[in-house]
């Protein structure tokens, strides 16, 4: 896991984690988990937080990814994040095959509250992120299984 100092939180307010794994005799990478990942989560939630696709979508450190800062990339996990005056949050996606065309793949966010409005703001988002969340990623492992 890289250090660097931006991708790291200094603490963390809230966490979560999900993982599931699957076959498929079809060749996937964690690049094609992202973005099959962001195209399952429902219109309503895309107007709501406002994710336009960027002419320059790019899944390369130091990129732009919908309005997420690209952080980081390795051989199994990429992760998305941003800061702003309230709160600091990380999206981070791991995907491998280990063998036999069995997939692991994991999606987790991490938030730090900058002020006190972040832990007031984040307590209306949190219901709901949980939901679409857990929601987007089971419908993602459920079409990259269906694509068997």
């Amino acid at each position: 896991m890289t250090t660097d100092k931006n991708l790291k939180l200094d603490k963390i307010d809230y966490s979560d984690l999900y993982f599931a794994s699957f076959r498929s005799d079809k060749n996937y990478s964690k690049e094609d988990f992202l973005k099959g990942f962001f195209t399952i989560i429902p219109g309503w939630a895309k107007r709501q937080m406002k994710m336009e696709p960027l002419a320059e979508n790019s899944i390369e450190k130091g990129g732009k990814y919908y309005f997420f800062d690209v952080m980081d990339v390795n051989d199994v996990e990429i992760t998305l994040g941003g800061s702003e005056k309230t709160l600091d949050y990380r999206f981070s996606v791991a995907f491998l095959n280990s063998m036999d065309d069995k997939y692991i793949a994991v999606v987790s966010t991490k938030v730090k509250f900058n002020s006190f409005f972040g832990k007031i703001s984040f307590g209306f988002i949190k219901p709901f992120h949980k939901y679409l969340i857990k929601r987007v990623f089971d419908n993602t492992i459920n079409a990259f299984k269906g694509n068997s």
